[in-house]
């Protein structure tokens, strides 16, 4: 399985900055439609998939081509996983599974691993393609034809699996896109580089047309709760009708240890506009608190010097 994905995703060998185009746009819809069989919209007797969904939304299907950006996997990801819900097994999986997988010995470093050799690979197709990513991949890949009912119930445990796991490497993968991290060292460099482009050109971090969705960075990740947007950390996924302009993002640190948990600061003037006489009234209030606290220190001094008698 996995030379067959290696095969299949090896044969685009160049990374020219022009090639990131928007995968959603009319010549490349166009293109989907003469090169592939496309999926067609779910009719109202059809139970909605994997594959119908991302089409209805996106006006392509679910292709290797997609594995060339992770920002495209984690918008698919993402939209499965809000769809289905399927990211409450986290917490509570179905009974007779585990979560994370058992198969996967130290899921959490593997995940890891995989998205940053997943973004060397997108730089430098020379380097070794993730063995975690195209076996997900492939098992994910076999499975788009499911209902997103029976996904949503567990029925399918190894998609869920893949998808869970997809959606995390993903996030790993798209660490710097965008937001700057401290650490980060010089390998990855170029792709990150392209991801800042792609982001001040286009307002999002994925190749998908704007006006489906948005994969924005993210700089914050919840501190409690249940919600899909809670299981990432570096990406998230908004409405493509909200408009986005990133300028300049501060530093995140890498990682989830003491020295990564840190809050960043948005101060803003308030009011944005000040009267002369604004200033004035500002200026004797602040000249009568400060006779007011000396004559109060004055008055304890006194008091202690007294008592000391």
């Amino acid at each position: 399985m996995y030379k067959q994905v290696r095969g299949r995703i090896a044969m685009n060998i160049g990374f020219d900055l022009p090639n990131i185009g928007l995968v959603g746009t009319a010549e490349g819809g166009a293109m989907a439609h003469q090169k592939q069989v496309v999926l067609t919209q779910s009719s109202p007797r059809q139970e909605p998939t994997a594959a119908s969904v991302w089409y209805s939304l996106t006006g392509n299907p679910i292709s290797d081509e997609l594995l060339d950006w992770p920002a495209d996997i984690f918008a698919l990801t993402d939209i499965i996983l809000g769809r289905t819900e399927v990211y409450r097994f986290v917490l509570s999986p179905p009974h007779g599974v585990d979560w994370p997988p058992r198969r996967i010995p130290g899921w959490s470093k593997a995940v890891e691993e995989a998205g940053r050799q997943w973004s060397l690979w997108v730089e430098n197709r020379q380097t070794a393609f993730p063995d975690l990513l195209a076996e997900e991949w492939q098992a994910f890949r076999e499975r788009i034809g499911r209902s997103l009912e029976d996904l949503a119930a567990g029925h399918d445990w190894r998609m869920c699996e893949g998808l869970m796991t997809l959606h995390a490497i993903a996030d790993e993968a798209c660490a710097g896109l965008g937001a700057a991290l401290d650490g980060s060292g010089q390998k990855g460099s170029i792709y990150r580089a392209h991801g800042r482009e792609l982001l001040a050109r286009t307002g999002s971090l994925a190749r998908i047309h704007t006006r489906s969705l948005r994969v924005l960075p993210k700089l914050r990740t919840p501190p409690a709760g249940t919600a899909w947007r809670s299981f990432s950390r570096y990406a998230c996924v908004v409405d493509g009708r909200v408009d986005a302009q990133w300028h300049k993002v501060p530093v995140r640190r890498v990682g989830t240890d003491a020295r990564a948990r840190h809050a960043n600061l948005l101060l803003l003037p308030w009011p944005c506009a000040c009267a002369s006489t604004t200033s004035a009234r500002w200026k004797a209030l602040c000249v009568g608190q400060r006779r007011s606290l000396s004559a109060s220190l004055s008055l304890s001094l006194q008091r202690n010097w007294i008592s000391t008698l």
